[in-house]
């Protein structure tokens, strides 16, 4: 039986080898149209490429990314300080380039260091005109001051951006709510610390979950310390009820003396993520 150009080029019946054998008989006939349209492709590829390269924004946060993804601490850093000081990128991403430097040096602890990131940071946020990050370098500044002890700095730092991000930056407000109850705590100011802590704990939004759940337990610790129980290791009481009628979890492990915040973006101790 004679085969036509499109069918099978062997006597052999299997259908699934017939058909494998008319596609390749095809794409051999068509091979001119398939490298013309990958040579299409690996072009339209390279211009993407190039408008990518050659866009600030976009160049930036491809290596601010890059060097985040480094897993390396050494070498992130290193990268994360080349991004902070190339001109060529854009001030937003070298301030979060600075903030993240400035988590790094406050877990060293290097204060002096630190510092100067978090003025950097400010600076290039002022200019990016992008008001969180501002308010996040803003909450760095305020938790290096609180770190060293500065508590009157610490406190009208916090204050600043609690103020200046309400109904905006509800993320940055809460950590500058935290951070200031935190060193009115410091200063013997339970009762102010308390009554800072008390609107924040009462909020239901989901997102706001992890500060509130840090929240709690500042408030309990506070309230342990207030009752006579002067010892630096705390535990939330048991079934105890905060003031939004939540049960407050059962603290199982020791609870350090300073308070640690939920993971975020910004500056510890008192950073929140970028919304």
């Amino acid at each position: 039986m004679a085969v036509g150009d499109t069918g099978p080029s062997s006597s052999y019946s299997d259908p699934i080898y017939d058909r494998l054998d008319t596609v390749a008989q095809r794409v051999a006939r068509r091979w001119p149209l398939l490298l013309l349209a990958l040579l299409l492709i690996i072009g339209i590829a390279l211009v993407l490429r190039h408008i990518a390269a050659s866009d600030p924004e976009t160049s930036s946060a491809f290596a601010y990314l890059d060097a985040l993804d480094e897993s390396d601490e050494v070498k992130r850093t290193e990268r994360l300080t080349t991004v902070a000081h190339d001109d060529d990128n854009t001030a937003y991403f070298r301030a979060r380039a600075h903030l993240d430097l400035v988590q790094h040096h406050l877990l060293a602890p290097d204060l002096v260091r630190a510092r100067e990131h978090a003025d950097a940071a400010v600076a290039l946020a002022r200019s990016s005109e992008d008001a969180g990050i501002e308010f996040e370098a803003r909450l760095a500044q305020a938790a290096i001051a609180e770190d060293a002890g500065e508590l009157d700095s610490a406190l009208k730092a916090y204050q600043d951006v609690e103020i200046g991000s309400s109904g905006t930056y509800p993320a940055q407000r809460m950590a500058a709510t935290l951070g200031g109850a935190r060193v009115l705590q410091k200063a013997g100011d339970l009762d102010g610390a308390l009554a800072k802590l008390e609107v924040l704990i009462a909020n239901t939004d989901r997102d706001a979950r992890a500060l509130v759940q840090y929240g709690r337990w500042l408030y309990w610790q506070i309230k342990r310390q207030q009752a006579g129980a002067s010892d630096a290791l705390v535990t939330a009481p048991s079934g105890a009820v905060a003031p939004d009628g939540a049960a407050v979890p059962t603290v199982d492990a020791v609870v350090p003396a300073e308070p640690t915040p939920p993971a975020s973006d910004a500056a510890a101790p008192a950073a929140a993520p970028k919304e």
